[in-house]
């Protein structure tokens, strides 16, 4: 009865770990894949064009409902320890009210799932000329804009910009205070770059 009981048991044991391998196993395969993968997270294989840059003409549904087609142009630069965006305008046509735009914050560890974080929201009549400026941090940094008008929301653009070289910034230390005796307060310091 003991010995059956241990059997039962040491093979029960054996079959949760080569459910667990397997699991283990498929996990890396999609981790691997999300890694090859344009943008690094993970995206199923498309055989119809998939998720690359927008094209004209590629968003001819949603003009059709009167949607906000792509943005074109959309760019990243980095200007010392700030990133200019900057995009050409849609036409007339697509009746644009304001662009949406946003960065990328993080992804999570097991599907490479993305999570985004609103940059701002600009006006239709933003000068193409007058980049909008966001602060940068040291990596690279994705960023991704839509249309959109009364209709709906345009489909998302992608852009990305790298910082290989550490941002320093200016940070303020005090080293003392003093109070007089009218109660006016003098301070004394000095300021670091880190």
């Amino acid at each position: 009865m003991v010995e059956q009981f241990i059997i039962s048991m040491y093979t029960t044991m054996i079959s949760w770990t080569y459910i667990l391998l397997t699991v283990l196993i498929v996990v890396k395969i999609i981790q691997l894949i999300g890694k090859i993968g344009e943008g690094g997270g993970f995206r199923w294989p498309s055989w119809g064009g998939g998720d690359g840059p927008p094209r004209p003409g590629g968003d001819a549904d949603d003009r059709r409902r009167r949607r906000p087609g792509y943005v074109l142009m959309f760019r990243a630069q980095p200007r010392r320890a700030q990133i200019a965006l900057s995009w050409a305008a849609n036409p007339e046509v697509d009746n644009v009210n304001y662009y949406e735009i946003q960065r990328e914050t993080g992804r999570r560890r097991w599907w490479g799932a993305t999570h985004w974080q609103r940059v701002a929201s600009v006006d239709r009549a933003h000068p193409p000329n007058n980049p909008l400026m966001d602060e940068a941090i040291e990596g690279l940094s994705r960023y991704r804009i839509r249309a959109v008008n009364s209709r709906g929301r345009g489909k998302w653009s992608y852009t990305e910009a790298r910082i290989t070289r550490p941002i320093r910034r200016w940070h303020p230390v005090i080293d003392g205070v003093t109070v007089d005796a009218h109660g006016n307060t003098t301070f004394r310091g000095h300021v670091e770059i880190r």
